[in-house]
């Protein structure tokens, strides 16, 4: 069929399933015109996240490209950007199809392309002011332009850097409209009048943005309490918040309470880290909302029986996904949560230490937890075999196992034996930092009677060319294996496993990636 017979609904799916695929979708650009009017606002809608790994000066030298005409333009910063004045005008103003307004990203760009165009010099504020201006403007023409925004993230980048009330900009009222996610950073080195724009930012869209759907809040310390009113009055103006994240939050919890049960109807996730409970409250409300599903508490303190037994007397009527990490809640709490979820659990990740009752939780998990699908947990326990056993009879597909546990703390007499009790139902197996030979290995794969389609294997050392036939004998005899990813080790043009290894395993197995 013509690329022209294409209808612009099907292109415009296919160009959409390309977007983790960058380099592709970037030669669907240069097709023909059509085309390339489809592709351009995919590409450019989170530019700064898709060039995260690589951040790059040019991005920022296309933007100012497309701003060096705008009549609004400070005399401050026409006066720096006299020098990028011969630059030819853009094709398209690409500001128009930003959906991802990231400050923090948009901060380290401009001082990457600062530096570049510029003598910068050290703790001189002189070029401090000159960084911060070109963000403050180029934020400025991303709300003026932009009516697509749909992710907002502030933070303070730089001690220098000054957050600026977002929701005074031009056409602000427009732009920001369409949020439905937002993540708000503080910082224990905000400064009052940083404090004072944030609280300014969260009433503002309090009145322009009510169909947020996710809000995340971080790092917000005793310094940040100011904040909490706007906070407040942002999730009460939600029509259907879903989702509440919270980390490093050093504040109660208790004036939140109110506006969250306002969303009491809508909300299905909840995440929490390193976050401190002094009571009961929020778990009165946790176990309250109809539609959750999600429940996540990593690296959290205050998880004593008295403030969690609200959620184990009775846990949310749809809990789906429970994520258990580094936290101070008991074995015996854990089961006792475990055994009410009333076999609505399908996830669960949690970090097994104890090892006096670890086996224990998995019994309990085995036995009332019967349509749990995918189970991530770190092992530390010495008698392996004991502590899998009851999943054997469980209906698992996913499973991560990551040994915490001192070098060496599993032989190769163990590891092949844990083959044996895996679950017939198994599909994905993730082992993350185990140690084995290839005869261990060889055996492990020869236990293994369930029907694996996805492994990943996270070795110190990563797997040479002899774990990866080995692996690859297994794919062909069973023919179910059709991923495979593992820890990839390069040295200069040489890598472990060598790319002739892995082109072979390909043969077989259709995904094989190193990390």
């Amino acid at each position: 069929m013509s690329v022209q017979l294409i209808p612009f609904e099907c292109l415009e799916q296919i160009f959409i399933h390309l977007l983790q695929n960058k380099s592709t979708l970037f030669n669907c650009l240069l097709v023909n015109r059509s085309w390339c009017r489809q592709v351009v606002p995919l590409l450019w809608s989170r530019p700064f996240s898709r060039l995260q790994w690589k951040p790059s000066s040019q991005l920022i030298q296309t933007y100012i490209s497309c701003m060096a005409n705008e009549k609004s333009l400070s005399t401050d910063l026409k006066i720096i950007l006299q020098s990028t004045s011969s630059l030819s005008q853009p094709l398209f103003n690409y500001a128009k199809y930003l959906k991802k307004l990231n400050f923090r990203e948009l901060s380290i760009y401009v001082n990457i392309w600062y530096c570049v165009n510029n003598q910068y010099k050290e703790n001189d504020n002189n070029d401090y002011f000159k960084i911060d201006l070109i963000t403050n403007e180029l934020g400025k023409f991303f709300i003026y332009h932009s009516n697509l925004i749909h992710e907002l993230y502030i933070s303070k980048v730089f001690w220098f850097s000054q957050i600026n009330d977002i929701t005074a900009f031009p056409g602000a009222t427009n732009s920001l409209s369409h949020i439905q996610r937002i993540k708000i950073t503080g910082a224990r080195c905000m400064e009052d009048i940083d404090i004072k724009n944030l609280s300014k930012i969260l009433f503002g869209l309090s009145k322009l943005s009510t169909r947020i759907r996710n809000i995340e809040v971080y790092k917000f310390h005793e310094s940040s309490s100011g904040l909490m009113d706007g906070l407040i009055e942002l999730i009460k103006a939600q029509q259907n918040l879903s989702t509440f994240i919270v980390s490093c939050w050093n504040l109660n919890l208790d004036p939140l309470i109110s506006a969250l049960e306002s969303q009491i109807d809508s909300l299905t996730e909840f995440e929490f880290t390193k976050t401190r409970f002094d009571n009961s409250i929020i778990f009165n409300l946790l176990s309250s909302c109809p539609r959750l599903h999600t429940i996540s508490f990593q690296h959290c303190n205050g998880l004593f029986l008295e403030n969690v037994s609200p959620m184990i007397k009775s846990p949310p009527i749809g809990l789906k996904r429970l994520y258990l990490c580094e936290n101070d809640m008991s074995p015996d709490i854990l089961i006792s949560l475990l055994y009410n979820t009333r076999n609505t659990l399908n996830q669960l990740t949690l970090d097994e230490r104890i090892t006096e009752t670890s086996t224990k939780i998995i019994e309990t998990i085995a036995e009332y937890c019967p349509n749990l699908s995918y189970l991530d947990m770190k092992v530390l326990n010495v008698n392996i075999l004991k502590l899998l056993c009851p999943l054997r009879k469980s209906q698992l597909k996913h499973l991560i196992l990551n040994n915490v546990s001192s070098k060496g703390f599993y032989n190769d007499e163990k590891f092949p034996e844990i083959g044996k009790f895996l679950p017939k139902t198994l599909q994905n197996l993730g082992l993350i930092y185990w140690d084995f030979t290839l005869q261990s290995l060889q055996s492990f794969l020869n236990n293994c009677d369930c029907p694996l389609k996805k492994l990943f294997l996270y070795r110190d050392n990563g797997i040479n060319d002899d774990h990866l036939n080995i692996i690859t004998q297994y794919a062909r005899s069973k023919g179910t294996l059709k991923s495979l990813k593992f820890l990839f080790k390069s040295y200069g043009d040489n890598s472990i496993p060598s790319k002739k290894a892995v082109k072979k395993a390909q043969e077989v197995i259709p995904i094989v990636q190193g990390k």
